[in-house]
C-alpha cells in the first residue's frame, strides 16, 4: 500500500518472505451488519480506536490535538482534556465532562448532522496518497535536547546531593526499621519507565510483612476512584512507617532510582503495569517521559470523592504537553514548601 507503484510493492513482499509452495495467510477481523444500531456502534468505536490517520481518507476533518479529530468549526475549551484517539461531531460538549479519554467519540447533534455532511467527503483510492510512516510506530515526542540534557543534568545533581547529604539519616532510619520490625528494610515494587521498561521503585518499607496478602481482606474498605488503593488509617502500615509517610522520609531512596536514571525528581507518578491498563491512551503519553518523585498531580489533587482517577489523567496529560525547565523547577520548589509547612505545622502542634 505504501509502495510508489504495483511493481515495486510485489518486489518488496518477495524479498522479505521466506520461498516455500504454499503460503497460508490468516486475517483476523471483524463482521458488522449494516443499519444495525448495535453493529454500527461497535463499528464505530474500533474505527476510532484503531484509525490513526483518518484525514487521508476523509476529507474535512482537521486533528486539534494528537488523535483528537473534528470536523471544521468543532473546538474543544481549554479547560477539557482529550487524550486521544477522540473523534469529535457537532455537537456541544457537557460542560461536567472535563476529561475525555479515547477511545471514543462524541455524536451530531441532530439539526448539525446534514451541516457535517456537506463539509465531510470520502476520498477516492486514487486520491489517497502513500505515507511514510503509521504514526502509531513514530516516536512520541520528549521534548527538545537542550530541555532533556538540563533535565537530567539536574537530575543527576540533586539525587547525587541529596543522597551525600542524607546518609546519615538513611542509615538512622535502617537501622530503626531493623530494631523495631526486622528485615527488610527497603521495599522494591515493580514499576514501568520511560517506554514501558519495567525497574524496582525503592522506598522504605512502612507496611507489615503480610501486606500484600492482607490487601485482598481490606478491598471494600478502598476510597480511591482508580486502580490505586487507599484506606483511612491503613492497619497495615507500622508505627514508624506512619511516621516516615507523614514527612515523606520514606521516598528518599528513590534519589538512587532518579541518579541511575530510572526516575527523574519531576513527572509523572510511578505506576505498575496493572495500573496503567486502565487506559492505554493516557499510558502512551505518561510513558513517553520518566516517572517523577513528584509532580503535578501530587500538589493539584483535590482528593474529592469519584474525582481522583480523572484528576491524574488530567494532571498527568498537562504536564507532558507543558514540560519544560522551569516547569520543573516550579514544582520542585512548591514541594519542597509543602514539606516544610507540613513539618513546622507538625512541630506547632507538638509544642501546643
Amino acid at each position: 500500500m505504501n509502495a510508489d507503484n504495483r511493481r515495486v510493492g510485489w518486489r518488496g513482499i518477495r524479498r522479505i518472505s521466506a520461498a516455500s509452495g504454499v503460503d497460508h495467510l490468516r486475517s483476523p477481523g471483524e463482521c458488522f451488519t449494516v443499519s444495525h444500531p448495535g453493529d454500527e456502534e461497535a463499528f464505530l468505536n474500533r474505527l476510532v480506536e484503531l484509525w490513526h490517520d483518518p484525514d487521508r481518507a476523509i476529507e474535512g476533518l482537521r486533528e486539534l490535538q494528537p488523535r483528537v479529530w473534528s470536523a471544521s468549526g468543532v473546538a474543544i475549551d481549554g479547560e477539557t482534556v482529550a487524550i486521544g484517539p477522540v473523534w469529535l461531531g457537532r455537537s456541544e460538549l457537557d460542560g461536567e465532562a472535563r476529561c475525555l479519554m479515547g477511545p471514543t467519540w462524541v455524536s451530531d447533534d441532530e439539526d448539525a448532522a446534514s451541516d457535517q455532511a456537506r463539509s465531510i467527503r470520502l476520498l477516492e483510492i486514487s486520491e489517497i496518497g502513500p505515507r511514510d510512516a503509521p504514526v502509531a510506530l513514530r516516536k512520541p515526542r520528549e521534548g527538545g535536547f537542550i530541555y532533556a540534557a538540563a533535565k537530567r543534568l539536574l537530575d543527576v545533581v540533586v539525587s547525587g546531593l541529596g543522597l551525600f547529604l542524607t546518609s546519615p539519616l538513611l542509615v538512622v532510619i535502617a537501622i530503626y526499621i531493623l530494631l523495631n520490625d526486622g528485615p527488610p528494610v527497603l521495599y522494591g515494587h515493580l514499576r514501568q519507565t520511560r517506554g514501558g521498561r519495567s525497574f524496582s521503585c525503592w522506598k522504605f518499607r512502612t507496611m507489615r510483612h503480610d501486606a500484600d496478602v492482607v490487601k485482598g481482606e481490606l478491598a471494600s474498605q478502598n476510597v480511591c476512584d482508580g486502580p490505586q488503593f487507599f484506606i483511612e488509617n491503613d492497619p497495615r502500615v507500622t508505627r514508624h512507617g506512619r511516621f516516615l509517610r507523614r514527612f515523606h522520609l520514606d521516598e528518599l531512596p528513590q534519589l538512587w532510582n532518579v541518579l541511575i536514571g530510572q526516575m527523574s525528581l519531576v513527572g509523572p507518578r510511578p505506576s505498575p503495569d496493572k495500573e496503567n491498563q486502565m487506559c492505554p491512551a493516557w499510558r502512551e503519553v505518561r510513558l513517553s517521559v520518566r516517572p517523577g518523585i513528584t509532580g503535578m498531580w501530587q500538589l493539584r489533587r483535590t482528593r474529592k470523592p469519584g474525582a481522583d482517577f480523572q484528576e491524574w489523567i488530567r494532571f498527568d496529560v498537562e504536564y507532558v504537553r507543558r514540560a519544560s525547565f522551569w516547569l520543573d523547577l516550579k514544582i520542585l520548589s512548591l514541594t519542597a514548601w509543602a514539606v516544610l509547612l507540613k513539618v513546622g505545622r507538625h512541630a506547632f502542634d507538638k509544642t501546643r
